[in-house]
């Protein structure tokens, strides 16, 4: 071969240094990917030691919370097992829309049982206001009132208007004599009290300081919106019964109904089914009088 032309010299020295660079070139890129992937391996890495690290935190906490579940529930049974209950009462007005309470007056009486047994078979508690009335056959009457879960009030010992209203003397001794008398029999220290006749009634002119007796006392008493008329004169039919009651109750969602228990009062105990279906057909729960029930009276003449 003969001698490298110098063209031919730098051509080669050319091509020489573009190699070089080249290959340069070539290196440096792989040596920056190189670092560029240690770089993102060590990040990857990092994130997936905190990753690792949040899920054993999570996974404690599971499993904090799986004990915590297993063991409150028996806690708070526990504790309302041993919760006292026995004060806690309920004020069925704020139960319900629409209440009736039937009000039997002057008993007891030879009907008071044949009352007793309707309402036990319609499950239904009602309230007798009732005279004193000595002997056997009426104790036991005053006593299956109260033993099949009715309430019993007060109606004066006599039911004397002109006795009972004389005085403030014998208003009030008349009051007592009837609340011990019922206390002795049965048990059951009544403090609801209706008047004979009503607060509205003629017969006295000092009612109001008869009410301030009974309610300084510690007795409330209660008056009736709706009556069956059954205290008329002349004995009223089942069917004239019926349509008092059920005309008094329209448009009123509470109502105390004004009925008698009385031997003379036959009628009352025939119209007394027929209200009871009629007053749940519109949609009346039917409840007994007590203590806390809010009280109808009378405007005093």
């Amino acid at each position: 071969m003969g001698e490298l032309t110098p063209e031919r010299r730098v051509r080669i020295n050319r091509i020489k240094k573009i190699l070089v660079r080249t290959n340069f070139t070539v290196l440096f890129v792989l040596f920056a990917s190189c670092i560029g992937l240690l770089i993102r391996n060590a990040i990857l890495s990092e994130r997936i030691d905190k990753v690792n690290d949040e899920l054993k935190n999570a996974e404690k906490k599971l499993a904090e919370t799986s004990e915590t579940s297993e063991t409150k529930p028996e806690e708070e049974t526990k504790e309302i097992e041993t919760e006292d209950l026995s004060n806690v009462t309920v004020n069925p007005e704020l139960v319900y829309e629409k209440i009736a309470y039937l009000t039997f007056d002057d008993g007891p009486s030879e009907n008071t049982g044949n009352i007793l047994d309707i309402l036990d078979r319609y499950n239904v508690k009602a309230t007798f206001f009732v005279n004193g009335k000595e002997g056997d056959a009426n104790e036991e009457r005053y006593r299956q009132i109260v033993e099949r879960g009715h309430s019993i009030g007060l109606h004066s010992y006599t039911h004397d208007f002109g006795q009972v209203y004389e005085s403030m003397e014998s208003f009030s001794q008349d009051t007592e004599r009837i609340r011990t008398y019922i206390q002795a029999v049965t048990g059951v220290d009544s403090h609801i009290y209706r008047f004979p006749g009503g607060s509205s009634t003629t017969r006295t002119t000092h009612m109001l300081e008869y009410i301030d007796y009974i309610q300084s006392n510690g007795f409330e008493y209660y008056d009736w919106n709706v009556s069956s008329g059954d205290a008329a004169p002349v004995t009223l039919t089942p069917e004239a019964i019926i349509e008092n009651v059920m005309n008094g109750v329209t448009g009123h969602n509470r109502v105390i109904i004004l009925m008698h228990d009385s031997a003379v009062r036959d009628t009352t105990v025939e119209a007394l089914p027929i209200i009871i279906e009629n007053l749940f057909n519109e949609g009346y729960e039917i409840l007994p009088i007590v203590e806390t029930t809010t009280p109808v009276h009378h405007t005093v003449n």
